[in-house]
C-alpha cells in the first residue's frame, strides 16, 4: 500500500513496549507520538469533533511536519466512532474500524507485540497494582509518558502477589487485542512495519526503517532513551508462579476464597482510620499546590461545578465546605451563601483561611480529626460542599463523612461530592495512582450514600489533568440529599 511521510500511526496493546517506541520516535523525528486521542475521548465530554481532531493532531505534530499517534486495541472503537463522524470526511466502508483506515489510509502503520502473554500479562498485573507504567532516568528528559517514577527503584513492585485469575485474564486480553488487529490489518489490506518488544528494547536500530518508510534520510546516531526498564527479579517470580500453578493444576486457575478477616474492635479501627487520614493529610501541609491552582478556581466553578448544579437549586444559606484547603473555593461560597462553616484537618489551613478571611463575618472556621464534624449542630447545614480533597479519602474515610453528612444536613438539605473514579489498584499507595486519588467509582459512592441514608440525586464522571497528566474519567462529581422527612 501507498505510504505517507506525514503520518505515523503506532498499533498496539497495553504492556507492549510501545511507551519505548513513542520515544525512539519523538527523538528521531518522527513526531511526538503518544496516546493523544485519549485527551478527546472522555465520558461525558462535549462533542466537537473538528475541534478533537485538532487536538489529537496539534498534539503529535513534530517541529519538521511528521505527525504520529499511538492508538490502542482496547479503545480503538471509540477512536474508529470519532473519525467516522460525517464531518470528518472519512466514514470508510466495511471491515473492522472502517473510519480509522480511512482517516489513515496513506500512513505508515507500525504494530507493536511481545513475543510472551504471559510476560506482557505479568506486567499489567504489576502495573495495576503498583500505578507505575514507567520510569524515566531523571526529571530533564523531554518525554515523561503519565504514571511515571523518575529513576528506577528496583523495590517499587515489591509488594505485588500473584492473583492467578486476574493475571489469566490478562492473558486472554492480550490475545483478543492483538486479534483484532490482525483483523484490522487483513481487512484492510495493511502491511504494518512489525516491532516485536523482545528485539526492539535494547537495540532500537528499527528506527532506520521507519525513517526510510517516511522518506527521511539515514541518521548517523539514535539519541539516547531516558526510559527504563521495569522488569525485575520480582517479574521474574510471579512468572514462576503463574506458570507453576498452571503447570500444577492442568490449566486450571480458578480464584482462591479470600481468607475472612476478623472485625476490628471499633476503638482499633478509628484509630487506624485516623492513622491513614494522617498519612494523606500531612503532605498537604506545605505544598506549593495550593497556590498553583487558586487561580483555576474561578473557571472550575464556572465551568464544571455550576453547570453540574444548575438543575438542582441549592440553599446557599448554611454552608458547610468540608477541606478548605487555602479557601480558593471558600471565596466563592462566601459570595452566595449567608454563613460558610469551613472544616480542615490541618491546624495549617485553618491558620491561613483565618487570616485570608479576617473580618469576614459570616464564616466560621472548625479543625477537625479528619473523620467526624463534631463542631457542628445536627439539621444545620443547607448545603454541603467538597472540592478536590475526597478524592484522596480512604473509602472508610469517604463513608465517615457520609454518615457525618446525614446528620448536619436538614431535611432535604444536599451536599456536592467531588470524588475518585479509580477502581484499579485498590490494594496500593495512592502517591502511586494518578493524581494520588484512592480507591472509590461512581457505583460504590452510590452505595455508601444509601447506607448512610443519603440519595444520589445527579453524578457525573469526569476527566482530570492536561497534557501528558490527563487521565480519563479519573474522578466522579456527586450530587446527594437527605431525605425531607
Amino acid at each position: 500500500m501507498r505510504m505517507s511521510a506525514s503520518k505515523i500511526i503506532i498499533c498496539a496493546t497495553q504492556r507492549s513496549g510501545s511507551t519505548l517506541v513513542c520515544e525512539d520516535l519523538r527523538n528521531n523525528g518522527l513526531g511526538l507520538a503518544e496516546e493523544h486521542f485519549l485527551r478527546v475521548l472522555g465520558p461525558n465530554r462535549p462533542r466537537d469533533r473538528a475541534a478533537d481532531l485538532k487536538i489529537v493532531e496539534d498534539a503529535g505534530r513534530g517541529p519538521n511536519g511528521i505527525y504520529s499517534v499511538k492508538v490502542m486495541s482496547s479503545y480503538a472503537d471509540r477512536v474508529n466512532e470519532l473519525l467516522s463522524a460525517p464531518e470528518s470526511g472519512a466514514n470508510g466502508t466495511g471491515g473492522i474500524w472502517p473510519g480509522l483506515h480511512a482517516h489513515f489510509q496513506d500512513a505508515i502503520w507500525v504494530y507493536v507485540t511481545r513475543r510472551s502473554a504471559v510476560r506482557q500479562a505479568v506486567s499489567r498485573l504489576v502495573a495495576q497494582h503498583t500505578g507505575i507504567n514507567h520510569a524515566v532516568a531523571n526529571s530533564d528528559a523531554k518525554f515523561i509518558p503519565g504514571k511515571s517514577q523518575i529513576g528506577y527503584v528496583s523495590s517499587y513492585n515489591l509488594n505485588v502477589q500473584l492473583h492467578q485469575a486476574e493475571l489469566a485474564q490478562h492473558i486472554v486480553n492480550i490475545a483478543v487485542e492483538n486479534h483484532l488487529w490482525e483483523k484490522f490489518f487483513a481487512e484492510h489490506d495493511i502491511t504494518p512495519i512489525r516491532l516485536v518488544y523482545e528485539d526492539f528494547v535494547d537495540n532500537p536500530n528499527y528506527i532506520s526503517a521507519v525513517r526510510a518508510a517516511a522518506g527521511l534520510p539515514e541518521t548517523s546516531g539514535l539519541t539516547t532513551r531516558h526510559l527504563m526498564k521495569l522488569a525485575n527479579d520480582k517479574s521474574e517470580t510471579l512468572i514462576e508462579q503463574f506458570v507453576d500453578s498452571w503447570s500444577a493444576d492442568r490449566g486450571s486457575i480458578a480464584k482462591a476464597p479470600a481468607s475472612p478477616k476478623p472485625p476490628l474492635p471499633k476503638a482499633d479501627e478509628l484509630e487506624q482510620l485516623k492513622q491513614a487520614t494522617a498519612v494523606v493529610t500531612r503532605r498537604w501541609a506545605e505544598t506549593p499546590y495550593y497556590d498553583s491552582v487558586e487561580k483555576r478556581a474561578r473557571s472550575q466553578w464556572d465551568h464544571l461545578i455550576s453547570p453540574f448544579l444548575a438543575d438542582h437549586p441549592i440553599d446557599y444559606s448554611a454552608v458547610l465546605e468540608l477541606a478548605v484547603g487555602h479557601g480558593r473555593m471558600t471565596k466563592i461560597l462566601l459570595e452566595k451563601a449567608r454563613h460558610v462553616t469551613g472544616v480542615d484537618v490541618l491546624q495549617e489551613n485553618i491558620d491561613f483561611c483565618a487570616e485570608r478571611f479576617d473580618g469576614v463575618p459570616n464564616i466560621t472556621l472548625i479543625r477537625n480529626d479528619g473523620l467526624a464534624l463534631n463542631a457542628v449542630d445536627d439539621n444545620s447545614i443547607s448545603f454541603a460542599f467538597c472540592f478536590d480533597s475526597m478524592v484522596h479519602f480512604d473509602s472508610d474515610v469517604v463513608r465517615a463523612y457520609l454518615g457525618e453528612f446525614y446528620r448536619v444536613l436538614r431535611p432535604g438539605g444536599m451536599a456536592f461530592c467531588h470524588h475518585s473514579n479509580l477502581t484499579r489498584n485498590p490494594d496500593g499507595n495512592i502517591r502511586r495512582s494518578p493524581h494520588s486519588r484512592n480507591f472509590m467509582s461512581e457505583a460504590l459512592f452510590r452505595h455508601l450514600a444509601g447506607k448512610k441514608g443519603l440519595t444520589v440525586v445527579k453524578s457525573q464522571v469526569i476527566d482530570w489533568g492536561t497534557g501528558e497528566r490527563f487521565v480519563a474519567g479519573l474522578d466522579c462529581l456527586s450530587l446527594i440529599r437527605k431525605a425531607v422527612s
